[in-house]
């Protein structure tokens, strides 16, 4: 029970700031979202390729291809393209409407994190966690929010934090087991390694001696995650090959990754400054069971070290364990309770820290959002789409990594009805992996199957270099373009390719 001296101070002026400044913050970050999601553009090269597969896959395309079947696209797990093809089939294509998905799921788990938080701690507690949570979700955007699968794993943990506690009266003994179980398959089906970020939960849940309690959830998770692999349109031996094959060709650990990976793991770890506290205070003050799901923090954040620091991936690795360091923040906060002031100051300096960090983050993104609006760069894509509407147009590729960003704007032609011959992201992976479709792109090429590109303007085509070693992505199919294509017109943003007449 809270002594009188707590109560006032639960209700006092320091909570109605808190509450407002949450309010601000959640308000800001919805504004993003509408920024974000209403640009006809993406910030990234991977967000065109999902939209790409999730429409094809709703068009009745296999999701995976074999690894001798062309064009390729689709790398994530399954569940992903579910989610956009679902808002494909009700609301139809566009760039938009392909980030929406992605924008509920981070709303929602600002949401469910409130709730929570509301109930567990009360109010105080709930907005400087709130605070907390939605700074950090700003410090990491746009990954937050985007339509790759990161913000539908952050979304499934919150949840299954969320549901950890919910009360068995109201919801009976194995509710929350069924629904972290769910959590984890869902999250897992979304990407393979998810089911880390749940240890810190299973463990909360469980303890470490109902062991069957784990299996449960286990077999549940399971048979979740393998679910969508019924439909006859998702290989589960092509996924797996295709995960383990890219894994494979990505090789150890990138030195300069592992550092960053370091440096953003200090989020993740910062419940330990409330710890140290506590210890300092004596050893009362630490709650065993709080201390463990904080350990088992710890440990997964070790674990995620690696997915973070190997070539092509990044530290957007750690977010979803999101709302389990600040639970875990949360928790140890509690037990200052007989220190309000001390509390208030620690409750109020973490966010502060947090949404002052987010600071240039948000600034780069809000002038990368304006930067593709002001360019009107889908407006032409639009009128070319129009005027080749009886014949097919792609866009293509240039030579440098700077103008890659053009690229992007493929799906406004593929929702017009066209077609998607190459997409560079996935060609690289492949490479990477020992595989090369030089020939099967050449033959697309050379009977002139899309008898118009649209190539970045001024740009040698198909001269792009791969991330992942300096060497020509496309090879032999940028000299058969340029022998089977003619540059016909000079747009603003890009040059036109035609067939040449024979």
């Amino acid at each position: 029970m809270y002594s009188n001296r707590q109560r006032t101070f639960e209700s006092g002026p320091f909570v109605l700031i808190l509450a407002v400044s949450a309010a601000l913050c959640a308000a800001y970050f919805v504004y993003v979202l509408f920024l974000y999601g209403n640009l006809e553009g993406y910030v990234d090269h991977i967000e065109p390729s999902i939209a790409i597969s999730a429409w094809r896959f709703m068009k009745g395309h296999a999701l995976f291809q074999d690894t001798h079947e062309w064009p390729k696209v689709g790398g994530y797990g399954p569940l992903l393209y579910i989610f956009h093809s679902v808002v494909f089939k009700i609301a139809g294509g566009s760039i938009p409407l392909s980030k929406l998905a992605g924008s509920i799921a981070a709303a929602g788990s600002i949401l469910f994190f409130y709730f929570y938080a509301r109930g567990r701690f009360g109010a105080f507690k709930a907005y400087a966690g709130v605070l907390m949570f939605i700074a950090v979700l700003m410090i990491y955007a746009p990954y937050s929010f985007w339509n790759r699968s990161d913000p539908f794993i952050v979304f499934f943990v919150t949840l299954a934090v969320f549901a950890k506690d919910l009360p068995i009266e109201r919801w009976g003994r194995w509710t929350p087991y069924v629904v972290v179980g769910l959590c984890i398959g869902l999250a897992t089906n979304l990407k393979i390694h998810s089911f880390i970020y749940f240890i810190p939960i299973v463990l909360d849940l469980c303890g470490w001696r109902e062991v069957y309690k784990m299996v449960i959830i286990g077999l549940i998770s399971i048979i979740v995650f393998l679910l969508p692999f019924i439909h006859p349109g998702i290989s589960l031996t092509i996924y797996l090959h295709k995960f383990f094959g890219a894994l494979a060709a990505k090789g150890g650990i990138d030195s300069n990754m592992l550092a960053t990976s370091f440096r953003f793991s200090l989020y993740f770890l910062s419940p330990v400054l409330l710890l140290a506290g506590l210890v300092a205070r004596g050893k009362n003050f630490v709650d065993g069971k709080d201390a463990l799901y904080f350990a088992a923090l710890v440990v997964t954040v070790a674990i995620s070290i690696y997915p973070a620091s190997i070539p092509g991936t990044g530290p957007h690795h750690f977010l979803p364990l999101l709302a389990i360091t600040i639970d875990s923040m949360l928790r140890f906060a509690k037990k200052f309770d007989d220190a309000p002031r001390l509390q208030m100051g620690i409750l109020a300096l973490i966010p502060i820290l947090f949404l002052v960090i987010s600071l240039p983050v948000q600034r780069r993104l809000i002038r990368n959002i304006d930067r593709i609006a002001q360019e009107k760069t889908a407006k032409e894509i639009h009128e070319a789409a129009e005027k080749f509407k009886d014949e097919a147009i792609e866009i293509g590729y240039g030579e440098s990594l700077e103008n890659y960003r053009f690229s992007y704007f493929k799906p406004i032609l593929l929702f017009a009805g066209n077609p998607i011959t190459v997409s560079a992201k996935d060609v690289m992976e492949y490479n990477a992996a020992g595989f090369d479709y030089t020939d099967r792109f050449v033959a697309e090429l050379e009977a002139c199957k899309t008898r118009n590109w649209l190539i970045p303007k001024g740009e040698a085509p198909f001269r792009l270099q791969s991330y992942y070693g300096v060497h020509g992505l496309f090879g032999r199919a940028a000299d058969v373009f340029t022998e089977r294509y003619e540059k016909t017109d000079a747009l603003s943003y890009y040059d036109l390719w035609s067939c040449k007449k024979n």
